[in-house]
């Protein structure tokens, strides 16, 4: 398109009268064609194509297993979007209004779908794989994990939480809830959830924690397909040996200290149900948070200057150590 208004400009300035010919200098549409046919124009209503946002970094998924996946959009005022899986004999997906559930169903691979306006405007692959492995393990929260279970000792009337992590054929960890099917013999069971535990993700594998209540001796049994791993639990009044450590983290900022204390037997048996009794010098730099039901686990909050001895005691059996801050 030629411009015109330079031109009649500089006409006004030399006194000249410039008629401009508009047909040469004003674009006009151009004119219709006959196509012998209908035309139409096609819109999209604001909101449509906005996409969305998975937020996980999960792509493996144990089959039988569920996983809860947020899904945000990715921009303001976004039609109301419609999740579903482009295979769903292989990944089940059930929408939700946080997102969506996700249901391993066979060995394969499937996209999870986000449809707008009955367009699908972003899309998250996840495969699906056959459970090979299931690798067990007593928690310590923030301070790790025991090594992997066969047998378990515990004291009689406790509480504690077991790891449960999921692998496939190749030893590739996969997400997934539920992905075992748990039975408990005998005087062993699970429990309600904890009130306050805080789990050590740092080597970033997805875990299943399982709360366990030890009235007596008794089994657990996890079976996955045809994999069945079994844990044989004996009772005991105190653990042979007690140790104790002092984590810090930064939860939203704020300067989070752990308290967690772990023992064994004598014969190296990880004793679940510890609930020490913890006793720490400069008590009042903290505040205590104790799980509920007790544990061995105590978070406290708050920052202490110098040297300071944290005690836990169980049964007779005590467990120091001194940690010097800043």
């Amino acid at each position: 398109m030629r411009h015109i208004w330079p031109f009649a400009l500089f006409a006004s300035i030399a006194g000249c009268a410039v008629d401009p010919d508009p047909a040469q200098d004003v674009d006009e549409p151009p004119a219709a064609q006959d196509d012998g046919g209908t035309s139409t124009t096609t819109t999209t209503a604001y909101g449509c194509d906005i996409d969305a946002v998975f937020k996980t970094d999960v792509h493996r998924l144990a089959s039988g297993g569920r996983l809860d996946l947020e899904i945000h959009d990715g921009g303001w005022l976004a039609k109301p979007r419609t999740v579903t899986s482009s295979a769903p004999g292989i990944l089940a997906v059930a929408q939700t209004a946080a997102g969506a559930i996700l249901t391993g169903v066979a060995p394969g691979t499937a996209d999870i779908v986000v449809s707008r306006c009955g367009q699908p405007v972003a899309s998250y692959p996840v495969t699906v794989a056959k459970v090979a492995d299931v690798d067990i393990r007593l928690s310590y929260g923030p301070a790790g994990r025991s090594e992997r279970l066969s047998a378990l000792a515990a004291l009689p009337g406790s509480f504690d939480q077991l790891e449960l992590t999921y692998y496939d054929d190749q030893h590739v960890a996969l997400a997934g809830q539920g992905a075992a099917r748990l039975a408990f013999e005998g005087g062993v069971h699970r429990a309600g959830a904890f009130s306050l535990w805080i789990l050590d993700g740092r080597d970033r594998l997805p875990r299943e924690t399982v709360p366990i209540a030890f009235e007596g001796a008794g089994r657990l049994i996890a079976t996955a397909g045809e994999l069945q791993v079994a844990i044989d639990v004996t009772l005991t009044q105190a653990p042979d040996q007690l140790a104790l450590a002092v984590i810090e983290q930064s939860i939203l900022d704020l300067p989070v200290h752990a308290a967690v204390a772990t023992g064994k037997t004598s014969t190296g048996l990880p004793v679940a149900g510890l609930a020490p009794a913890f006793t720490i010098t400069q008590e009042a730099a903290f505040s205590r948070f104790a799980t509920n039901p007790a544990s061995s686990q105590l978070y406290l909050l708050g920052t202490a200057h110098g040297e300071v001895t944290f005690t836990a005691e169980v049964a007779g059996m005590t467990a120091t150590r001194t940690v010097t801050f800043p």
